[in-house]
């Protein structure tokens, strides 16, 4: 596959963003998509992408 989505780690506990005096780190899950789901992204919204997954 040749897209990949972006979100907040959702199987695990505990992942919090850590914040720094001049920046902050958010954990995210690298999920591998199909051109179907990205063209479904663009269509419905990052959203519906994630309630389909």
């Amino acid at each position: 596959m040749k897209h990949v989505y972006l979100m907040n780690p959702f199987l695990w506990d505990g992942f919090k963003s850590i914040e720094f005096e001049d920046r902050k780190v958010a954990w995210l899950l690298i999920i591998p998509i199909s051109n179907e789901e990205k063209d479904y992204a663009v269509a419905n919204g990052a959203s519906a992408l994630e309630m389909k997954l």
